[in-house]
């Protein structure tokens, strides 16, 4: 029977023994550019892929090559010098892929005709293809036999079939199995989804001011910018924020100053008042965006009386510790060990040298006003993302924010620094970014989106979930 297998960067259409495939994969809302070679083996025990290369280009990041391996449920990255097993939750649930074809259905290109059907030869078929929570369009011939190219909510993939093959299959047995189960995409209405041809992006909102607020960690008391890089990644353009008109991302000192520090309170307020009228306090069509300890410093802010949300106004908030963290309890351990702190400097500013960073202290589970907080949070607060996962999308963060829940042991679920228990503050969660209440298979770093989206999986999408909230 001939099969197609839907990957982490598109598919690949197979039979009987091996195929290979050159793609390219272009990302649409990140800058990300996948180039590579899969070869893909039909075997009694499943499929197996032999090697994918890819070549990764990201604004400042380096191009780089990575060789992976994919073996009934396992996963390895190759490197010349230490060969590494791919963490479990960054492994596709490749045992949806024998059933995929069996419901996909074929649209009409004019549905689809600002996505695929342009780059579809029109002799081609367009299928509806779910997979691990999502659809994706796969343009592929009317005998099932040729597959030209594949389109995500976030990416497009073109191939090309070679002869060729990668050698012998490393023994990757030992690597820890993906546990995750197979979820099948949800239905939708037509016009409520990505490819559907008068489906927009996110809600648009006619002069509607945005404001980040980030988290603890930072020493940055300078004046607002209209992007923020390093700590929001690319939430700044418009296919992720396009209900913004006008975005502003504050910049203030929470590495040396907790939430309760009522200078930088101040500056928030000062900051969502921005767009309105001079003596009033209750802001007007802003929605504000917190992460982290920003979530605490502007409940305090409100609770102090220094700005409200008015009229068409919202907020969002990013992994709140709306109960603080018991990591706080264990950073003198964690920052006097030297190695320790080089792997979680990179994911967060926890430690100011060999020392705890004096913001942390007010995360502590047991700091007074914590509780008001909360209250602040759960009565006031329009949306949620809490993670679950420390390790989260595969990011120079996810091992330091392993090792930081590990040390700690912080009770699961967790996102390396919060527990869901901290973050959610009672209200029902959805598992689709479109929810104002996310559930996010991600760890902390990778609810800011600096991270990007995950190219599968409906529960690794933190940069969507930004898209639309007003």
């Amino acid at each position: 029977m001939y099969q197609c297998l839907l990957l982490v960067l598109g598919f690949i259409c197979f039979t009987q023994g091996y195929k290979t495939l050159l793609f390219e994969a272009t990302g649409t809302l990140q800058q990300l550019v996948y180039n590579g070679k899969l070869v893909v083996e039909d075997t009694p025990t499943g499929w197996i892929i032999h090697s994918a290369i890819v070549r990764e280009q990201k604004l400042d990041v380096p191009d780089h090559v990575t060789h992976h391996v994919y073996s009934q449920g396992r996963a390895m990255l190759l490197h010349p010098e230490s060969p590494s097993c791919v963490h479990p939750n960054n492994v596709p649930p490749l045992k949806e892929l024998h059933i995929i074809l069996d419901i996909a259905e074929k649209i009409d290109r004019n549905d689809v005709k600002f996505h695929l059907s342009d780059k579809c030869p029109v002799e081609y078929d367009i299928l509806l293809v779910p997979f691990a929570g999502e659809h994706y369009l796969l343009c592929i011939s009317s005998d099932r036999k040729s597959i030209h190219s594949a389109s995500g909510s976030h990416f497009h993939v073109t191939f090309k079939e070679v002869d060729d093959n990668m050698g012998d299959l490393p023994d990757i047995q030992h690597c820890t199995p993906t546990t995750r189960l197979p979820k099948l995409a949800p239905l939708m209405r037509p016009e409520d989804s990505w490819w559907h041809a008068q489906h927009k992006l996110g809600a648009t909102s006619s002069g509607r001011m945005c404001v980040f607020i980030h988290g603890s960690g930072l020493n940055l008391d300078i004046p607002w910018t209209p992007m923020f890089t390093d700590y929001w990644g690319e939430i700044h353009i418009l296919g992720i924020t396009p209900q913004c008109t006008v975005r502003k991302f504050i910049h203030m000192d929470t590495l040396d100053y907790g939430w309760n520090y009522k200078p930088n309170q101040k500056k928030v307020c000062d900051l969502v008042l921005s767009s309105t009228r001079a003596g009033f306090f209750n802001a007007t069509n802003t929605t504000v965006f917190t992460h982290s300890m920003g979530a605490l410093v502007f409940a305090a802010a409100q609770l102090n009386h220094y700005c409200y949300l008015g009229e068409g106004s919202s907020w969002y908030a990013a992994a709140p510790p709306t109960e603080g963290s018991q990591v706080a309890s264990f950073l003198d351990e964690i920052c006097a060990n030297e190695k320790w702190r080089t792997i979680i400097s990179v994911a967060s500013n926890l430690c100011n040298g060999a020392k705890p960073s004096a913001s942390y202290d007010t995360l502590a589970t047991n700091f007074p006003g914590l509780s008001l907080l909360h209250t602040v949070v759960s009565t006031v607060a329009k949306g949620e993302m809490c993670g679950t996962s420390a390790y989260g999308l595969n990011s120079v963060d996810s091992a330091g924010l392993a090792l930081v829940a590990e040390i700690s042991s912080l009770p699961a679920p967790n996102d390396g620094l919060v527990t869901e228990d901290s973050c959610n503050v009672g209200r029902p969660f959805g598992g689709a970014p479109t929810a104002n209440y996310y559930r996010a298979d991600i760890n902390h770093a990778d609810a800011t989106c600096r991270n990007g989206d995950g190219w599968w999986g409906i529960e690794r999408k933190p940069c969507s979930w930004y898209t639309g909230k007003i």
